[in-house]
């Protein structure tokens, strides 16, 4: 009865796992990836690098950003003011273009504009990890439905191998045969991260999930005239005394940005304020600027709910944590991916011939391989187009889905051809070059760098890169020793 069980369980756990393991692979290395949107985007725009973090805003600077509010909504656009904070010095006046979060920056001492380089930056992998670039709605379904499917996985991975768990902890043989290599470290990743991966997929399902957690969520709200929505846009009040204002409510340095809805202007709380993630603002009139109201969402549903999306999304995190969050991740994104080649090991002698193993295949070297590729290629691409080229936020993230389709396409041809290894060789080789070779271009690039080479995110974004290209390398001489072709 225990064997039928394990053996049932085993089948569905290959079968869900391969099926959604692809994408949970690229929902996960998104999501690590995005830990350090902020830093990400930092990096992709050098010209900000003499800038110290931790800056509060001056009149002057909030007075240029008003302005800048100003002439975009008067073009019909719908911007909001990002405020600098201890990971992003600068004063940014943003709008969403459909895709991405673009707009001027702003120093925040004498608010004359920076001329930074339009880019994608990090949202790029926070809207993969998030959406899938399926679209906000549809996009959080099917990432939630990923999310359940994840978990169904891990409960049957833990049955499966509960019996003789602790023999392959001991015993874990990375220089084994490939099978048994990759199935140690398939365990040891499920182990290890256990924990995080747990919580992590969890606190995603949940927190987007309105019939889990019912509706008993409340909004403390003062008592105040409600006012009516603007049919025209009127001139926007001065900042800095609804600035004062609302941090007189919630504290100094705790406001992230302002709103600027059709009946008030929000200040609200920033995300990274505390670890409930909430979303509580101060309220002001149109008019005059005039503080309307505080809003604080309370209940016990509420701060659950705040709970799991501040544990989730780790902005309240200090640096040593959000290493720690990275690295978990990295460990999620090694479980899905090991159990991908352990899939195609399995399957290869049976259906090695077959056009949908060739296809399986092929998307497996694209996410596992293509995707790092693509990645590295974004980096390399946001340095090598002009800082003035029109629509480069398009550029950026076009030449990245290029080069992830080009993975595809060339996997599925050298699958095709019966040289599914030289695919494998082959990507490996363009992640060792342009991982190794991206501290190289960041020097060639970045004026400043010669001031710069302490603890700082451009050291350690590259040192981040040479890792992995030096990873892919080893990898790359592995596959390259004569039993393994």
């Amino acid at each position: 009865m225990r064997d039928t069980l394990r053996q049932r369980l085993g089948w569905l756990h290959t079968w869900i796992g391969f099926v959604t393991g692809l994408l949970l692979c690229v929902i996960f290395a998104g999501g690590t990836l995005a830990v350090f949107n902020t830093e990400i985007t930092r990096w992709m725009q050098p010209e900000n690098s003499r800038l110290p973090s931790g800056l509060v805003p001056s009149p002057k600077a909030l007075e240029a950003a008003r302005q800048n509010l100003e002439t975009l909504r008067a073009q019909g656009k719908q911007p909001f003011l990002s405020l600098p904070s201890a990971r992003d010095p600068m004063l940014r006046v943003l709008q969403y273009d459909g895709h991405e979060f673009v707009g001027p920056a702003l120093d925040p001492i004498d608010g004359q504009r920076i001329n930074v380089r339009q880019t994608v930056g990090g949202q790029l992998f926070y809207n993969l990890h998030f959406t899938l670039w399926l679209g906000r709605d549809w996009g959080r379904r099917v990432v939630d439905m990923l999310g359940l499917a994840m978990l169904v996985g891990i409960l049957s991975g833990i049955i499966i191998h509960l019996r003789l768990l602790l023999p392959d902890l001991v015993l874990f043989r990375p220089f084994a045969a490939r099978a048994r290599a990759w199935l140690d470290g398939h365990i040891l990743a499920g182990v290890f991260f256990l924990p995080f991966i747990v919580g992590i997929t969890y606190t995603g399902v949940i927190i987007h999930a309105a019939a889990v957690l019912p509706d008993g969520a409340a909004i403390h709200r003062q008592a105040g005239p409600m006012p009516t929505a603007l049919k025209t846009p009127q001139a926007l009040p001065h900042l800095t005394p609804m600035l004062t204002r609302a941090e007189a409510e919630f504290g100094a340095g705790q406001i992230g940005f302002f709103l600027f809805n059709p009946h008030h202007i929000s200040a609200v709380r920033a995300d990274g304020a505390s670890f409930l993630m909430t979303r509580d603002e101060a309220e002001f009139r149109y008019e005059d600027g005039a503080f309307l109201r505080h809003v604080k969402h309370i209940g016990a549903t509420t701060v659950l709910s705040q709970g799991f999306r501040g544990f989730h999304f780790a902005r309240w995190t200090p640096l040593p944590l959000r290493w720690l969050y990275f690295l978990s991740g990295l460990g999620g994104t090694l479980l899905i991916a090991s159990g991908l080649v352990l899939f195609l090991m399995r399957y290869r002698r049976r259906y090695g011939n077959t056009i949908s193993f060739c296809l399986a295949e092929s998307l497996v070297i694209a996410v596992l391989v293509g995707f790092v590729v693509a990645a590295l290629g974004l980096f390399w691409t946001n340095r090598l187009l002009s800082a003035t080229l029109a629509s480069r936020v398009m550029w950026e993230r076009n030449i990245f889905m290029a080069i992830w389709l080009f993975s595809l396409l060339h996997a599925w041809g050298l699958v095709l051809a019966k040289r599914a290894m030289s695919a494998w060789r082959q990507q490996l080789l363009a992640v060792t070059i342009l991982g190794m070779g991206l501290p190289i271009l960041d020097i060639l690039t970045r004026s400043s760098w010669t001031v710069l080479l302490g603890r700082n995110i451009f050291c350690a974004i590259d040192c981040c890169a040479l890792v992995v290209g030096m990873s892919a390398q080893a990898i790359h001489q592995r596959l390259n020793a004569p039993h393994q072709t």
